[in-house]
C-alpha cells in the first residue's frame, strides 16, 4: 500500500475527473467529507488503484482547456507518481 498526502482540491479533482473503483471512491468520498478540517489527508491505495487514477486524470486532461486546471492536473498526477504526496509551494 502507498501512502499519499492529498489536498481537498485534489481529493475534489479525483472524484471529479477519474472514475476510481468503488473501494477507491469510498475512500475518497470518505476524505472529502473530513478534508475540510484538516490541510492534507492520507490515501492509502494500492499501487495498481493509483496507475488507474493517473490514467484517468492523463485521458480527462485530454479535454481540458484552461491552462489553471491543467496545472493542477499536473501537479496532482506528481503527487500520485511519487506515493508520498510531496508538494511544493
Amino acid at each position: 500500500m502507498i501512502e499519499i498526502e492529498l489536498t481537498h482540491t485534489e481529493i475534489n479533482l479525483l472524484l471529479k475527473y477519474s472514475a476510481p473503483l468503488p473501494e477507491v471512491s469510498e475512500d475518497l468520498q470518505r476524505l472529502q467529507k473530513s478534508a475540510a478540517n484538516f490541510e492534507f489527508q492520507t490515501l492509502s491505495i494500492d499501487s495498481f488503484y493509483r496507475d488507474m487514477l493517473v490514467s484517468d486524470l492523463i485521458h480527462s486532461a485530454k479535454s481540458i482547456k484552461s491552462a489553471i486546471l491543467l496545472e493542477q492536473f499536473e501537479e496532482l498526477i506528481s503527487v500520485l507518481e511519487t506515493g508520498s504526496g510531496s508538494h511544493f509551494f
